[in-house]
Parts: C-alpha cells; structure tokens; sequence
C-alpha cells in the first residue's frame, strides 16, 4: 500500500460515557484515540462529569447531530463524501436521503461495513476521490479500523459516527427532539432495544456514574485544593497588610505624576474561561496609541501579545514598577476573591484565548496565578512556545510543594529583574 503514503488526514471522533468506560479499561482504545486531531464529547454523561471536576462543558455534540452540519458545508463547498459502514445498503441509504436534503452534495459513493480485505475497501475509497471519510462501525472498532487504515487514505478528513446510518437510513428511530433536547435519548433507546441496550445502559451508566463520583471526591485532590487556597488567602491578606503604607505612598505619586487612575483594571480570562478584572498600578500611557501593524509586529509573538521592555507606552514611574514587579502587587486582592492563585499559569486576555489551540486550552484548567514555572525560569525572555510548554507542565504536576518551591524561588527572580519588562 505504499503507494497511498501522502499527508494524513485529519482525524475526529466523539466519546459518550459508554466510549469513556472502554477506555478506562483499554489501553489501546487510548492510544487510538490518542492519535486524533479532535475527540468532541457527546451526551448528557460527559458533561454531568465536566460539571463535576469543575468544567464549565460547551454544547453537546454528537456525530448524529453533527454531521448533517459537516455534509452541508460539503454540499456548499462541493467536498466529495463517502460512508462507510452498516449493514447491506444501510450507508447507501443514509446518503441517498442527505442527497435529497442537499442536492448539491457531491457522492463519492458508499460501503458496508462487513468486510475481510481492508485493502480492496481502500482501493475503493481512494478511486472514488472522496475528500471527507464517514466510518460507521461502532466503538472502539471504528477508531482501531481508522489508526490501522489512515496512513493508506487518499482522504482529506476520516470522521467516526458510530450509529449515524442506522438512524438516518431509518433503521433506528431517533427520539423526539424534546427528549434529546433535555438530555434523556439513551432512555429512549433502552425503551427501544431493552435486551440488547440494558448493559450499555444501566451497568455502563452506573459504572460510569461511580467511577467519576469517586474521582471528584478524591481526598488528595480535595486536600491540594484546600491547603493551596488556605496558603493563598493568609499570605495575600498579610502582604496587602504590610504594602497598605506604601500603596498610599504610591497611589499619591502616580496620581500626581501620571494625572490619571493609579489602579489599571482589564479583563483577563480565568478557569474554565471565566472572565474576571484583574488589577495592577498603572504603568503605561494610553494616550500614546500605537499603529496595529506596528503592534502586532514589535508585541506579538505566535499571535499571542508579550511585554516589550522598549514600548514607548511605559511610563518612567512604571518601567520601575516592572522591573521589580511591584505593579503587580494589587493582585493580591484578585487572589482573596479567589479570582486568582499565587501560583499559577499567568492570566490571558480574550484576544490571546482566541487564538489558543486545543493544547493552550488546558491552561485555563486551574486558576491563574500571580507567579509560576515560567516566572522563575526567565520571565519575558522565555519564547511564548516555552512559557506556554511551562505553564502546561505545572498544570499537570501541580502539589503543593511544586507551589512552595515556586513561592521560594519567586523572591529572588524578583529582586533580580531577571527577563522583567
């Protein structure tokens, strides 16, 4: 087959809870599935287990849902399509009625889903010239078919459905959009198919109920938790104590010489995505505006802004204040209102999140924080691919020792300017 090795397709799949409890079983569903460009959730399952570790879930989407929205975008943009999967003509079916729904769509064509020869399927697959692959069989032998086969695809996207032709070939009726809507389909389809389904359903979902409950309640996590917010709250409330003279001091001096708020506020992207007003003194003129291109060009960096110590917005006062991280001082108070952590990924504005990957994204896993891995490790002179591969690490190594250590060795990156701008 050497003869199909080109770039590979991209890869998408979806996982229900009854997905999550063969993978937590499986570790060669995990690492099929580990080689997916996107994995979406699907059903109420994930996101009641999101909403129990803290995770505010997006909406629910499934490959039955969200596939006709892919073969409509297919029919506009005239991307040629192929199912395969089911049994008899069941993916033929399912494709002669989207082609009803959108006449435009381009048929590449359709195969069942029983065979022995993956090679004469490929063959099949690549002639016809399909640039989007639908793969039908099920969880998990779909993936394993997918990770096996892709390298040999002429395709440009495989997408895993699971049972999508039977309901739209009419095989399985689907439940009626109240139902879905609120979450109760796989009560619907346990009412269709008892006998087969019970396991799935009951046994799965009880399983699938417990094991994330006991998770949630994991006494070490519970136990990081609750000493890291105890170490946040006494040591924000004793330094905003002990810096109350000087920030009076302070507060006069730049409302004297900078003539305008001393206390900046900007909205900065949290947990989970929750935005917030983060507050620091004010270190920059906004009366001196620069020239977007200028910005993105001198400020930007992989399309994420970063701190220029040669930006003529900052102020005399203020490049002071920066070189020794005194502006960050009132962040303390973001600290006790449990907005931020002492320890942390640093916070990011909504123009930097919107362009973050699906890797960027576990940053917003754990609060922010006034310091981190990236701070002690050079701060601004750090590339925004290390700071980002820091802070990443330091979400998923989190204790509190790491967070101590971290405290500890921000005093003296601190007093020594290192990488401050």
């Amino acid at each position: 087959m050497s003869q199909y090795l080109k770039k590979n397709p991209s890869l998408i799949g979806y996982v229900n809870a009854d997905c999550l409890n063969k993978l937590k079983d499986s570790d060669k569903y995990r690492k099929n599935l580990a080689k997916f460009n996107l994995v979406l959730p699907d059903g109420v399952g994930l996101k009641w287990a999101l909403k129990l570790k803290g995770i505010l879930p997006g909406d629910n989407i499934n490959g039955t849902d969200f596939s006709p929205k892919i073969l409509e975008l297919a029919a506009q943009e005239n991307w040629s399509v192929f199912f395969l999967g089911g049994e008899g003509d069941i993916s033929k079916n399912a494709l002669a009625k989207f082609k009803n729904v959108y006449p435009n769509l381009n048929v590449a064509g359709s195969h069942h889903g029983f065979f022995n020869e993956d090679k004469l399927v490929i063959d099949y697959i690549n002639k016809s010239k399909a640039q989007i692959l639908f793969v039908g069989f099920g969880s998990p032998l779909q993936e394993q078919w997918v990770v096996d086969n892709y390298k040999y695809l002429s395709v440009n996207i495989v997408i895993c459905v699971g049972g999508m032709f039977d309901f739209y070939a009419g095989k399985v009726q689907r439940a009626p959009l109240l139902i879905r809507q609120v979450g109760f389909e796989w009560l619907y389809r346990l009412y269709q198919e008892p006998k087969r389904l019970w396991n799935r359903y009951i046994v799965g979902n009880a399983n699938f109920i417990f094991w994330n409950v006991s998770h949630a309640l994991d006494i070490r996590m519970f136990c990081l938790n609750v000493c890291s917010r105890t170490i946040d709250v006494v040591i924000s409330f004793i330094a905003l104590i002990i810096w109350a003279p000087f920030h009076i001091i302070l507060y006069c001096l730049l409302f004297i010489t900078e003539r305008r708020n001393p206390i900046f506020k900007q909205v900065r992207v949290g947990k989970n995505g929750q935005r917030f007003i983060m507050y620091k003194y004010t270190t920059m003129d906004s009366d001196i505006i620069l020239e977007e291109e200028e910005e993105f060009k001198r400020y930007v960096s992989d399309g994420i802004r970063y701190k220029n110590k040669s930006d003529p917005r900052i102020t005399k006062i203020g490049f002071w204040l920066r070189k020794f991280s005194v502006d960050e001082i009132p962040q303390f108070l973001n600290v006790l209102k449990g907005e931020m952590k002492l320890v942390g990924p640093r916070p990011a504005l909504d123009e930097e999140v919107e362009k973050y990957t699906q890797v960027h994204k576990l940053r917003l896993l754990v609060k922010p924080g006034m310091t981190g891995l990236w701070q002690i490790s050079g701060r601004s002179e750090l590339s925004c691919k290390k700071q980002f591969e820091l802070d990443l690490n330091y979400v998923m190594t989190r204790t509190i020792m790491l967070d101590l250590t971290i405290l500890i060795k921000t005093i003296p990156a601190v007093y020594s300017a290192r990488g401050a701008m």
